[in-house]
This record gives C-alpha cells, structure tokens and sequence, in this order.
C-alpha cells in the first residue's frame, strides 16, 4: 500500500508554516503572520428574522474592514463523552456541586449530582479565530500558494522584504486584530486575544489530535514552537495515521468542501454544526482578494465557458447553470453595497480522528450526509490529500486546501462557523445544559441583572415545579448563606424541606401557628429618629391586603396608616420591640388628623383591622411574638385555607413580611421567596400597592422572588404587569396552552414561540424550558440525578413507591436515598 511518512521526531515542525513567535504574533517560515483569539460566538439559535439580519450585517461589516490581501481563519472544535472521563467536558468555572460538611442532606446530593452529570452525555465546542496577514507578494494574488514542504514561497528577485517592513506589518497585524475585537460585539461575538501559554497549549492541541497535556511540550533550546510538535504522522490513501508521543496511534481522515451550498441562510450550517455526534474539528479559512482582480477573473471564467458551449453543446445546459451563476456574482460585485458585495476566497475542511480504524466509514457517512442536507453542500473525501488538509487547519497554512471558492462578504457571513451558546456567566451557582447537551453555567443573581426576580410559566405536568425544585437544589448547594422562603399548596415542596432538615408549616386556623409581619424597632430604625422608607412602605401594603377585603384603598388612606406605624413605633419602650396588630388598631383609634375626615377614614380601618386581630383570627394574626424559622429552609403549605381565598392572600403577604424581616436581620445572606399558583394570589392585590412594595424591598435588601404560573394570561393584565413581568429579570417558559399571540404580548417573538412549541421532554431523565435573561436566550435542558428526581417526582405511582420506601426506611432521607440507588441500577442495567 501506498503511504508517505512525515519527518520523525524534533523536525515535524518544519512542515507546518511555523518559524517562531514575536510576542503572541506566529511567524511563518513563509513570513506570513498569524494573530489567534478564543471566540464566544453567536447565539444565533433564538434570534428572529431581523436580529439575524441584523448579526450577518455586523459579520459583513468585520469581513469588509479587513484589508485586501489578509485573511481570516475560523475553527470549531467539537468534543463529546461523558465528564467522569473526559474532565474538560465540566462547565466552566468552580467545581458545579460541591458541600464540605459531613452527614448532611447537603452533602448527599453533592455527590449524586456530581455522579450523575459525570455519566450524562455532554458536548462542547471551542471557535477561535486567526488573522492572517500575508507578505507584500502574496498580497496581489486571486488565488493562494501552498508549498508542501512548509518553505518559504518564492520572492520575486529586489522585492525581499526587510527588517524594517517586517517591523511595519507586525505592528499592522496588531492594529487589525484591536479592529477585529472592536467588532465582533456587532456581529454577535466577544473574543479575547490569549496569553502565550494558551496560545502554546492551543497549537500543541492542533499538533497533537487527542492530546490534552501539555507536560512536555515546554520551550527548550530551539524556541517555544519545535517542541509542540511531537506526533509524527503517516499518510495512506483516504486517511492519516498518528503516533502520538503517549504511544497511543490515531487515526483521521479529512474531507474538503467541494460545492458550495445552493442558498446562504441562518440554517445553511445547522446540519454541519448540530449534526455529527462524534469528535471532529471544523476550519474555514477565507482570503480577501483585490475586488477589480477578482471581478477579471470571474469575467474570464465566464467568457471561457461561453466558448465552451458552442464546443459542447451536449454539456451546455450544465455550463448555463455556471454561467448564470458568475453573472449574477459580477453583478453583486459592481452593484451591490460595498461591504457585503466584497469578494472573498473560501475553503472549509473537517477532520476527525479515532483510535479504531473501522469507525472512520461511519463517520464519513455521517458527515456526507450532514452536509448533503446542508441545501446541497459537497464535503468530498480526498484520498491524496489529507496531509495538506491536515495542514490547512494551522493559521498560515490555509491555502494548504487549494480547493477555493468564491463569494460573498454576504454570502460568507451565513456560512461563518460562529454559531455557540450564550456565553457562561462569571460567578455561576445553576449548571445544566442546552437543547445540544453543551454546560450551560448561569449566575441568577448576577450584578450584570437588575435584579433577582424570576417568573416560572408553564402549563400542569410541563415541569414547572420540578424546573423550581432543580433550582433550590442548586442554589441551596451553592452556599450555607442561602436562604429560601417557599409558599405553595398541596405538599409539593416537603420533601425537599425534609431532606434538607427545614421546616415545614401547614397552615390553618388551628390556632397551633402565628404570624408577626411587623419587624423589629432596631431593624427599622435609621439615624435621626427616622424609620427606613422602603419597609415603612411595604408594612402599609401589607396592611392594605388586610382593608382591601371591606373598602377601597386610597392614598389618603396610605397617608393615615404610614402616619399611625410611625407613632406606634415611636412609642415602643425599648429597641428591641416590636408591635403587634392590635396595637396598630388602638392607635388607629386614637388618631387624630387635621379633619374629621381623616378620624372617620382612621376610625374605618381601625374597625376592619379589629376584625382580623381578634375572634377567629386573632391567633393567627394577632400573637407578638410570632412565627421564628429554626433553618435556611422554610416552606408554607396554604392547602389548608383553600376556600378562602381573601384569607390566603392576607396569609401570603404577612409571610412575605416575614421573609423580608429573615433578609434584613442575616446580613451578607442571600434569601429566594418562592410561591406557587401565583395568579391565585395575585387577585387578591388588586387595587393595592402591595406587589410593588414587596419587590422593591427584596431587591433593597439583597433578596430574590421567584413566582410560578400556569399561563402568561396570568401577568398581561395591566396591574399585574409592572408587578411581576415588569420586575423579572429572568423567565423560565415551559410549554403552555395558550396561542402564539400570548406569548408575543409578554414580548416574545414568533421564532422563540416556535421554539416553545417545540420543547421536549422524558419524564425521569430531562425536562426543557425556554430561558430569557437579557441577552441570554434560549433553552435550558434541566437533567436531574436520581435524588433529585425523587425529592421532586409527585405522580400517583411514584407516591406509592415512596410510601412504601419510608415504610421501610423510617425516615424521609433513608427512603430517598433508597429510590434513587434503585434508580441508579435499574438505569445502569439498561446501559449494559
């Protein structure tokens, strides 16, 4: 069999256009010079019809600023596996779940969450771009050279070029590359320029398929380049094989765009991009050409092929098609807008390596067909070619792939590799992935976010509750100062207090529990006998829930209230007091305003307050001391006050005002108020002030409210609007019955309302919603591990097996920890 070996050992380098490095600049042996930067690219998944206009114009215009006789490198590298065995797979950032103190339910879920996401397919990909700047002969070209050895390409005699334009163009190349950042913000994009250690561990990557380590590769003697380069290679028709310095042997094989695709669109690469589910690197290389030279050219092409026909008429209706296709390129390039009309040279190659030879055929069939269905691209195999298609995937070595082909700037700004997820936040707590399985680290209170508020949309059975559950997990995971207030209805969330060791409270009219919104004198308390606004202001919605019941709430009626706390609280003895309902109705009583007006509106409330704090409710509302959470978990379970909505009302906001006075007292804590069937409660603050207040005073003091509905019917209402929508930072929609003109009213459009549509989900392994947080757009595949599926799962069957768990067990941790070791096997089993 035919095969070519490369050079052994120290001199591999030498066959790549590599010679040395001038700070972070790479220098070829041709005198070609490279710049590299890491890439966050595009999110263009969720965007609509404009914003994707919109993104290729900024695409267009980064092409159009780049200098004739320059070029661009764009590649894409995809890894897949599972995390326990390939740790670069693990989001970015700190270690995801981590709990360092022993024998805690905190500690438990740690390591099943890090079991389970360690065993989960996971995917990720790395897009970095190089600028390439060519020397001054090469500048003038249509088309590139390459030269097999890696030498130098030949320099016209009197035109070598000196140290002192050396200097020039080095300082040139850099000069670009700060243009190239300043513009990728408008094509969608951040890059960021990397240090030479990166840059040296990122080549030796390329060098090396398979090799993460860079042990080994540090400079000696002969400079920092030689020494990354210590795979040798061996070519055979239609593959290559590498012995890597490990011992291990791989092998690639590389294909090369033969055909460009019949339409440039936003989907032209999604098959290329979404569809191969093994390891595999993409790299584009583009080269902008003198526009008057390319224009010649393609002239000439089409002058010639016209001769062609009348030689062949046989073949002219195949030669018609070019023909056509060349006019309609020379009348873009001399009629269309400048920046997008620009021509440029463009050749795409993907390569893949393995250590099983028999898997390369599958492989290639996988990307002929993701390409077939790319509107008609052709990614040939070439059989005599894979060491310069190997080659041309190193910044100065692009024109190792001679197969060019010309477009576009507008064309070439669909057919960019740029697409990627929303970028990873810096502090993240939330880890779960995207809709293609890649890490996606989240940070929901982020100084980037107005505030911490979130909405959670979804329909019964969609997941809503178990999306929330998944987020507490986290987020109480995260740190011991983390905090949560949670009011539901029907038992869903007692599991979660149980294996967390919080408290629980069913609430009723039993008389075994009170409430106590009014905090204390010294928490209220600020310099010159004054009481804080914001708290003043949310203890007079509170009350306001209590006479919105009997009569209309006015400002008038806000006055005599502010009024009348602010004398309740001057008359506390001591600092450490704190007042109680009733005395609020004495003072009330007692008030006297500038007219009988005011003493009569005074003396109403007082009698509709008196109503509330004695008889029935006075236990419930009426104790000074009040309700004192033990833990940093603590759930209110409404179910028993279900047929008396105004009551349940009233009960959720003394709660809110008992997990603002939790917020304010723990300094430096963070705290989640979280409550179900939202739109249940909300009806109950019609009229008042009270939504406001409470979302205003959380976000004062450092805390967060996350409400839960079934529909965004719930919100589009005119009061509830600046209330909740108006005050989340995030939404988590999972599907919802409801028209697509819903969603647009809550300001989505009508791709993301397709996307919604189309979320999936396998009751046991994963749920998908539809995350909208700013710029951060699109959907959240939430994967829970076997615990976590049990302290959230609710459906008849899966209540029966746990009855029958805590039976045997005799506490609620055991019996969880016994379903999910259960759940564990019977999922390992079917793998086998």
């Amino acid at each position: 069999m035919w095969s070519r070996k490369t050079l052994p050992g120290d001199a591999v380098h030498r066959l790549f256009d590599l010679a040395s490095l001038s700070g972070k600049t790479l220098v070829g042996h041709s005198g070609r010079l490279s710049r590299l930067l890491f890439l966050s690219g595009a999110n263009i998944f969720p965007l609509d019809a404009d914003e994707t206009l919109q993104l290729y114009r900024g695409i267009a215009a980064l092409i159009g600023h780049l200098p004739v006789g320059y070029g661009l490198q764009f590649r894409v590298e995809f890894r897949h596996g599972t995390p326990s065995e390939r740790s670069f797979l693990l989001p970015s950032g700190p270690s995801p779940f981590v709990w360092n103190e022993e024998g805690t339910g905190e500690i438990l879920l740690a390591e099943d969450k890090n079991e389970d996401f360690g065993s989960r397919p996971t995917r990720k990909r790395h897009l970095s771009l190089a600028i390439v700047g060519y020397p001054d002969h090469e500048r003038h070209r249509l088309r590139l050279s390459h030269f097999p050895r890696g030498g130098a390409s030949p320099v016209p005699k009197g035109r070598e070029e000196t140290p002192k334009r050396r200097d020039e163009r080095l300082r040139e190349i850099r000069q670009i590359e700060e243009t190239v950042l300043a513009l990728l913000p408008g094509a969608g994009m951040e890059g960021s320029s990397p240090g030479e250690e990166e840059l040296l561990a990122h080549l030796a990557g390329r060098a090396n398929p398979g090799l993460l380590a860079l042990d080994g590769f540090r400079e000696d003697a002969r400079g920092p380049l030689p020494p990354l380069f210590q795979t040798t290679f061996q070519e055979f028709p239609g593959e290559l094989k590498a012995y890597r310095p490990d011992g291990e042997v791989l092998w690639g094989r590389f294909h090369a765009l033969r055909q460009l695709p019949a339409a440039f669109h936003r989907e032209t690469l999604a098959p290329i991009l979404e569809g191969p589910d093994f390891d595999c690197d993409l790299t584009l290389n583009l080269f902008k050409p003198d526009r008057a030279l390319a224009s010649r050219a393609i002239q000439s092409n089409s002058t010639l092929n016209r001769f062609l026909t009348l030689l062949l008429p046989g073949k002219s209706y195949r030669l018609e098609s070019v023909i056509a296709e060349q006019e309609d390129c020379l009348k873009t390039l001399h009629e269309g807008p400048e920046e997008e009309s620009a021509p440029l040279l463009l050749n795409l190659t993907l390569g893949y390596w393995h250590s099983d030879k028999r898997r390369l055929s599958g492989m290639g069939q996988e990307t002929l067909r993701a390409f077939s269905e790319a509107d008609g691209a052709l990614c040939a195999a070439e059989p005599y070619r894979q060491w310069p298609l190997f080659r041309s995937q190193f910044p100065a070595d692009g024109c190792a792939n001679d197969r060019w082909e010309v477009v576009t700037a507008a064309q070439a700004a669909r057919f960019l590799p740029v697409w990627d997820k929303f970028p990873d936040m810096e502090r993240p707590w939330f880890f779960a992935k995207n809709h293609r399985q890649e890490p996606v680290s989240l940070d929901f209170w982020s100084r980037e976010l107005p505030n911490a508020n979130g909405l959670v949309i979804g329909r019964s059975g969609s997941g809503k509750s178990f999306g929330v559950k998944m987020l507490l997990h986290q987020y109480l995971l995260a740190s011991p100062d983390h905090h949560a207030v949670i009011v539901e209805n029907g038992g869903d969330f007692e599991r979660l207090c149980a294996f967390f060791g919080g408290d629980y409270v069913r609430v009723d009219l039993s008389g075994n529990f009170s409430l106590n919104p009014f905090p204390l004198k010294e928490d209220l308390a600020r310099e010159g006998g004054l009481y804080d606004p914001d708290w003043m202001g949310f203890l007079v919605a509170l009350i306001e829930t209590f006479l919105i019941t009997a009569h209309p709430v006015t400002p008038l009626h806000r006055g005599i209230l502010g009024q009348c706390l602010g004398d309740l609280y001057d008359r506390l003895p001591y600092a450490q007091g704190r007042p109680s309902l009733s005395d609020l109705v004495r003072t009330l009583f007692s008030f006297r305003g500038r007219d009988a007006e005011d003493e009569e509106n005074a003396v109403r409330m007082a009698k509709t307050l008196e109503s509330w704090s004695t008889g029935l409710y006075a236990p419930l509302f009426n104790n000074p001391q009040g309700f004192r959470p033990r833990s940093r978990l603590l759930a209110f379970d409404l179910s028993g006050l279900d047929r008396q909505e105004a009551l349940r009302g009233i009960v959720f906001a003394f709660i809110a005002g008992l997990s603002m006075e939790k917020l304010f007292r723990e300094k430096n804590r963070r705290l989640y108020f979280v409550y179900d069937e939202a739109h249940r409660l909300m009806t109950q603050f019609s009229g008042t002030g009270f939504l406001e207040h409470m979302y205003r005073t959380a976000r004062k003091f450092g805390g967060g409210v996350v409400a839960m509905s079934q529909s965004p019917e719930d919100w589009l209402g005119e009061s509830r609007e600046g209330g909740i929508l108006g005050n989340s930072s995030w939404k988590w929609i999972f599907p919802c019955s409801v028209l697509p003109e819903t969603y647009r009213r809550i300001g989505l459009s009508e791709r993301e309302t397709r996307i919604i549509d189309s979320l999936d989900f396998v009751r046991g392994d994963f749920s998908e919603c539809y995350l909208s947080m700013g710029t951060r757009r699109g959907i959240l595949r939430l994967e829970p591990s076997p615990l976590e599926y049990w302290m959230a799962a609710r459906s008849p069957e899966e209540d029966r097996l746990f009855a029958r768990a805590l039976e045997e067990e005799g506490s609620v941790r055991e019996a969880l920890l016994a379903l999910a070791r259960e759940s564990r096997q019977k999922r390992e089993g079917e793998e086998e």
